[in-house]
């Protein structure tokens, strides 16, 4: 079934005809329009340019991809290394404390015997050392 338009054209032969001329004219136009971007095209070589467009594009893509892998690589890397450093920190500070805890041990022993010395020196130097004289030793020590 045709639409009352078509109708219309086909049932003028005058109106047909204006039909045909712009199709042809339209068909003429767009066959021009193409032949002058063709040329165009060659004479400024704008293929060659798209190329090269397309080829530094290119290339950006791979360039953002390895730039993409070493950091990749990178975090990868120091990942390691902090937990390894994690571990190392705290083996030290077991070893620190360990050896400040039997320091101060140490130290303590040796204050004491050190103290002990101190007492039995005094004790001869000052002639203590008799059933009676501790408790003046006290006293004496204080004045």
């Amino acid at each position: 079934m045709m639409t009352p338009v078509l109708l219309m054209v086909a049932s003028e032969p005058a109106t047909q005809d204006m039909v045909t001329h712009i199709l042809r004219s339209n068909v003429l136009n767009v066959v021009l329009v193409l032949l002058l971007l063709g040329f165009l095209v060659k004479k400024f070589n704008l293929l060659s340019g798209i190329d090269r467009q397309q080829t530094q594009i290119c290339s950006a893509v791979e360039s953002a991809e390895q730039q993409k892998q070493r950091a990749l690589a990178q975090l990868e890397d120091i990942k390691r290394r902090t937990t390894n450093l994690q571990k190392e920190v705290d083996t030290i500070l077991n070893n620190a404390k360990t050896s400040a805890e039997t320091m101060a041990e140490q130290i303590i022993a040796d204050a004491h015997a050190e103290s002990s010395k101190m007492m039995e020196n005094l004790k001869k130097k000052n002639g203590f050392g008799t059933a009676g004289s501790d408790k003046d030793f006290g006293r004496s020590f204080i004045r």
